[in-house]
């Protein structure tokens, strides 16, 4: 991400959303640029182009309250609302890349914008939220990893590159930090993982498994990936990693 940064700057920000990204409109035709800016206040009457709330009610009715990103497009609260909670609700990775409402602009949802909407209204929504945005960090630093233990939040953070791997929660539990699996101290990630496998009771699931899929190489996630068509360029599902169904390298270093 660092490298994209300082390579192109610009293109960068418009591919992440912090951006409007005006080029995009050009070479557009008069009724695409009518669409595209209809939710926008010089244009949208006075109205959230979604569900028609009259802004002006605003004083006796605080969902109709004009809300906008940087972008322009307005929509009423209570839709705002609406949409953002879907999102959450949907998937980790929908809600931390939620773009504008508006069909064909590349803003993304600031932070700020789910905190003011529900930190006080709804903070189990929000916990959630705030929780995918702690796990989207964890997820890019290959030295931060969360307890695999059901109902706790705590995250171990490894401050050197040694073969210690035996973390010690603060919830009471252990587990490896290679693997992010129970502690299995003195045997291996690998050994571990084969004899899961052996004592698995679904026995037969597991033998196809194993005979038709390949293990995602991405260590914080290892989930098990089945190629059934196209070429040998790879995205997990769970985890986003690109790689080569050939030799499971990073895809960013094929040609």
């Amino acid at each position: 991400m660092q490298d994209k940064w300082f390579e192109r700057e610009q293109a960068f920000r418009y591919e992440i959303g912090i951006t409007p990204n005006k080029k995009m409109l050009e070479g557009l035709s008069s009724s695409q640029m009518q669409e595209i800016n209809a939710s926008k206040k010089e244009y949208n009457g006075g109205y959230c182009t979604v569900c028609y709330a009259n802004f002006a009610d605003m004083k006796t009715d605080p969902l109709s309250e004009p809300c906008s990103l940087v972008c322009g497009h307005q929509f009423c609260i209570g839709c705002w609302t609406e949409y953002l909670a879907e999102r959450i609700k949907q998937s980790a990775k929908n809600s931390l890349t939620t773009k504008c409402q508006q069909k064909g602009c590349n803003m993304v949802v600031p932070y700020s914008l789910f905190v003011s909407i529900f930190e006080a209204k709804n903070p189990t929504l929000m916990k959630r939220y705030q929780r995918y945005h702690c796990q989207s960090y964890t997820d890019d630093n290959s030295m931060v990893r969360w307890c695999p233990f059901r109902n706790c939040d705590y995250a171990a953070n490894k401050l050197d590159y040694t073969d210690q791997n035996i973390v010690n929660c603060l919830c009471g539990e252990s587990y490896c930090f290679k693997c992010g699996k129970e502690s299995h101290s003195p045997a291996t990630c690998k050994m571990q993982t084969e004899w899961s496998i052996k004592n698995s009771s679904e026995s037969e699931n597991v033998n196809w498994i194993i005979a038709n899929t390949k293990q995602c190489p991405n260590t914080k996630c290892g989930k098990p990936i089945e190629k059934n068509q196209g070429c040998n360029h790879m995205q997990c599902k769970m985890c986003n990693a690109e790689f080569c169904w050939i030799c499971l390298g990073e895809w960013k270093q094929h040609n």
